[in-house]
This record gives structure tokens, C-alpha cells and sequence, in this order.
């Protein structure tokens, strides 16, 4: 290293990478990436440093006994590979859509021990019900409460200063702060959260309503409908709607099953995919569900329209921001509902 015409003494580097490195991010994938090709029962979910196993299973002591075998194997290559588990930041969580699910086994272990069916001193891996991961807070009921109230304690701290911004901007300066600071913060993973249940979103629509009324300088009787008419800006739910429309677009033959049978039908003609049938309430705060959902109250409602006849992701995205605000707040809700819960 050189700063200023003094040189650094060299020294050797027998392993690893330079922090800092071009070749830094690629060699380390190229180091980490074995790790998938483990023999382990769960499915591994990796994205740079971070990794996450997804055990599932007939029952609690089933996933238990996965998620030990797993980590022994995991904890066995980490060891081959020069590489360690920071426990402080390892959890766990049991996840269950079912109420009266409990988890009353033990803890987590990772054992180093020769026999871990005996006393040991081996580190246990902290049991939690929430946890934040790339920027998305997952809970053991996968209802998105925990993530809605961190998105709705953030957005608050943003009223004062849109207020006092209102003095010195204009409407147009106004809605693009409120696009790069508020709006960011509503799309990220909005995949995923986007579809929770209407009255645990009602508190970050709330403050959502207000920031744009204070940003406006609006009075708190305004009318919701007139404010998102005037500004063009995006509901949480048609955040959601676009996001799922760019997400169909984008991966429309691994999410559909194409109907193969070739006697006429309403589905066949009309729709060619076949629909999900809805096993748990769940389900329909599920993104995956209710992609299906959309897609057909699309195509039965409006017909093609050439949206997703788009020869690219930018004109796509631009003929779905128009498509949402021709349709309007309430039609973009509707796509979410399936037909017989209309009827």
C-alpha cells in the first residue's frame, strides 16, 4: 500500500483474500459455494456471507432430529475449512402456521463432542421468534407483524422531515425525497410481507397517509383517494400488485403449471394455468398463491392487454405502472381476491 509516496512493509498472505479486493467477492463464492453441495436433509439458502438451512418436517422431533444431523455435517466442513460459526449471531426459530403448535424440545446444539447423546459442554444455538435477515424480520407464524411495526417505527421518524421540507421544496422536489427515502423503504422484499393481512398493514398505511398529507401539506381530513390521485404515488397494495406482476413476468414457466389436457374449458381457454386450491387460510398471504390469484383475475378481467406481451423488463414495468393507476386503488385489491371469496 502506498499513501502519499510512503510504502507499507510487504507481508506475505498465506491465506484468504485482501479485504478490499476485486477478486475478493468472486474467490470467496468460489470458497463458499461447496457448502450446497453438502449431503444435508435441509435446504441451504445462501447469499454472500450469510446462510440460512430450512428444515421441515412430520413433526417437531422429526425437524429436531434433521436440523442436528445437518449441523453436525455443517459444523464438520466449517472445521475442514478453516471456518467458524459466530453463534452470537446463529439462531434458530421454529416456524408452525398453526396456533396451537408448540415447541417444547431442546435447545439447538452444535456437537463436537464424540457421542452427543452424552453430557457435554458443546456451544447451544439460541432459540428465537423473530429474526432479521437481509433487511427482512421473519416471525415463527410468518405473519409479518414484527417486520410491518419496524417498517412503521422507521417511516415515523420521516414526518418531521417532510414537514419542515415542505417549507423549502417543491411538490415535485417533494415527491422524489419521498421516493428515494420513504418509497425504498416500502418495496424492499415487499414480495414477501406485501400480502399480510389487511389489518396488520392499516398502521403503516396510516403513517404512510400521513407523511404524504404532512410532505403536502395537507390537512388530516384530506381525503386518502384524492391525495394518491394527485400525487400518482403507490398503496402499500399496489406496491404489492406491481411487484407480483414484475415477478410473473420475469418467472411466469417455474411458478404456472400449464394446463396439458386438450378437451375445451374455462381455465384452458381463457387462462391455461392451472389454479392453486386453497388448503390453509395461510395461503392466501402467500406470494406464490396469490401470484396465481392475480394472474387469473387478470387475464378472466381485463384479458391480455399486451402486458405481459412486453419485450423487455423496463417497457413491462412501465405498462404495469400504468395499468395500476388506470385501474385504480380498490380494482388493484380486488386482484388479490380470488373469485369465489368475491361472490
Amino acid at each position: 500500500m502506498s499513501i502519499n509516496g510512503i510504502n507499507s512493509d510487504p507481508l506475505p498472505v498465506d491465506y484468504g483474500v485482501i479485504q478490499g479486493s476485486c477478486l475478493g467477492p468472486i474467490l470467496f463464492l468460489i470458497y463458499i459455494n461447496n457448502l450446497s453441495k453438502l449431503n444435508i436433509v435441509g435446504k441451504p439458502f445462501l447469499f454472500a456471507d450469510d446462510t440460512l438451512l430450512l428444515v421441515r418436517g412430520e413433526s417437531w422431533q422429526h425437524v429436531y432430529e434433521i436440523a442436528n444431523n445437518d449441523l453436525k455435517l455443517l459444523k464438520k466442513w466449517f472445521d475442514q475449512n478453516v471456518l467458524s460459526v459466530n453463534f452470537s449471531k446463529t439462531k434458530f426459530m421454529p416456524i408452525s402456521l398453526s396456533i396451537q403448535s408448540d415447541y417444547n424440545l431442546q435447545n439447538l446444539i452444535v456437537h463436537e463432542c464424540i457421542d452427543p447423546n452424552t453430557p457435554c459442554m458443546c456451544q447451544g444455538i439460541e432459540k428465537v421468534l423473530s429474526y432479521k435477515y437481509l433487511g427482512i424480520i421473519f416471525d415463527y407464524r410468518m405473519r409479518w407483524i414484527d417486520h410491518l411495526d419496524f417498517l412503521k417505527n422507521k417511516l415515523r421518524k420521516y414526518v418531521y422531515a417532510f414537514r419542515q421540507l415542505s417549507e423549502v421544496l417543491t411538490v415535485a422536489e417533494i415527491k422524489l425525497t419521498y421516493y428515494a427515502y420513504v418509497q425504498s423503504l416500502l418495496i424492499f422484499g415487499v414480495i414477501s410481507w406485501g400480502g399480510a393481512y389487511k389489518t396488520h398493514l392499516e398502521s403503516l398505511d396510516i403513517v404512510q397517509k400521513t407523511i404524504l398529507k404532512v410532505a403536502l401539506r395537507k390537512n388530516k381530513l384530506y381525503p386518502s383517494e384524492a391525495l394518491y390521485e394527485e400525487t400518482g404515488i403507490f398503496t402499500i397494495r399496489q406496491l404489492f400488485v406491481k411487484n407480483i406482476l414484475i415477478h410473473i413476468y420475469k418467472n411466469s414457466d417455474t411458478i404456472f403449471t400449464k394446463i396439458s389436457h386438450v378437451h375445451n374449458t374455462r381455465y384452458s381457454q381463457n387462462v391455461g394455468v392451472v389454479p392453486l386450491k386453497l388448503v390453509k387460510s395461510y395461503s392466501t398471504t402467500n406470494p406464490y398463491y396469490i401470484s396465481h390469484i392475480i394472474y387469473i383475475n387478470f387475464i378472466v378481467q381485463f384479458g391480455d392487454e399486451n402486458l405481459f406481451n412486453a419485450i423487455s423488463v423496463p417497457t413491462f414495468k412501465k405498462r404495469a405502472n400504468d395499468f395500476l393507476h388506470r385501474i385504480g386503488r380498490q380494482a388493484a385489491d380486488e386482484l388479490m381476491t380470488a373469485s369465489y371469496r368475491r361472490a
